[in-house]
């Protein structure tokens, strides 16, 4: 990134901080998260050594707001980017940008930002964004499916009966052939439910990630006393070659500590690939808004092409302290 579009970027959120304080309509919110933590490495591969590795682990900085019109319509927007707080990458990267309508009749946004098939995650990701913790490490193992992509025309309905909605994405090709050129050349659907304690959805990709790449998704989550349970299968089909996966969470709050627990598969036919993926670990909050925590993670790809690495039969962990810091 050039040294004048970090200096728009910048500018632009000092701008909108200037104003945030202040009580009017419609005035921009500033909020983020920064998420730092030393990691030691681990590597079974030839000619490579053990590491400790500093990560940012997606720390970002965004604004976002909303502007009452008339007829009961709101105007929204976010503006949101990534930080590289360990120097190590660009100091800003785009996650999720948009604009959008709401009313009675739901509401319709376009940008960037994660498709209803990633959404319909939830939050059963207990090690979501955290180094080889994070879900995408087995169900993205042959082509993504945790996606944010760019160009998005999403729809999404008011709740239906104060507990379900139904959210359509339609993708464009923005390309001139006949197979690349129109408004719905890709597609990313889900349903969702969610009340008292209970998420569950299901979503459907169609060639998001490609000519006949498909896949869908089941997602339940709910809270058992002081802990939660989550888990998710998804079916994939890459041009005829099947894969399957699953991930199980558990979650338990004993005061001021959550102790987590996750484990994650993915098989694909071809081959018989399989990649496995276990973490283990310990939240401490320190305040709403700050937490340090410890984290235990394997992955082992069995027979394939390790996401992270590149290398076939490969197994790493990751063995990390952090913190996180929301504002």
């Amino acid at each position: 990134m050039t040294m004048t579009k970090q200096a728009l970027i910048a500018g632009a959120f000092l701008t909108a901080a200037s104003v945030a304080g202040t009580a009017t309509a419609g005035a921009p919110v500033i909020y983020g998260k920064a998420n730092v933590s030393l990691n030691a490495n681990s590597n079974d591969v030839a000619g490579q050594e053990d590491n400790f590795v500093v990560n940012s682990n997606a720390s970002r900085f965004g604004l976002k707001g909303q502007h009452k019109l008339e007829g009961g319509l709101t105007a929204f927007y976010k503006a949101e980017y990534q930080i590289s707080i360990d120097g190590d990458d660009d100091e800003f990267s785009q996650r999720n940008i948009y604009a959008g309508i709401k009313g009675g009749f739901g509401s319709v946004k376009v940008g960037m930002f994660d498709t209803p098939m990633k959404k319909a995650q939830g939050k059963i990701d207990l090690f979501n964004d955290l180094y080889l913790g994070d879900i995408k490490n087995v169900v993205d193992a042959d082509f993504d499916t945790e996606e944010r992509e760019a160009s998005q025309i999403q729809y999404s309905s008011p709740k239906i009966a104060d507990a379900v909605t139904i959210n359509v994405a339609l993708l464009p090709g923005e390309g001139t052939g006949s197979d690349d050129s129109g408004i719905a050349d890709a597609t990313s659907v889900s349903v969702v439910y969610k009340k008292d304690g209970i998420f569950a959805a299901i979503a459907n990709d169609n060639e998001v990630e490609g000519v006949d790449r498909k896949a869908t998704r089941f997602v339940v989550e709910a809270k058992v006393g002081d802990g939660k349970v989550g888990a998710l299968y998804q079916v994939k089909d890459n041009a005829g070659a099947d894969s399957d996966a699953f991930v199980l969470s558990y979650a338990h709050k004993v005061g001021k500590n959550t102790y987590k627990v996750q484990y994650g598969q993915e098989q694909e036919d071809v081959g018989d690939l399989k990649s496995t993926l276990l973490s283990v670990g310990v939240d401490h909050k320190l305040s709403k808004k700050v937490k340090v925590y410890g984290y235990y993670s394997t992955h082992d790809n069995e027979d394939g092409v390790n996401d992270t690495s590149g290398v076939v039969d490969d197994k790493q962990s990751t063995l990390a302290l952090g913190m996180e810091l929301k504002f």
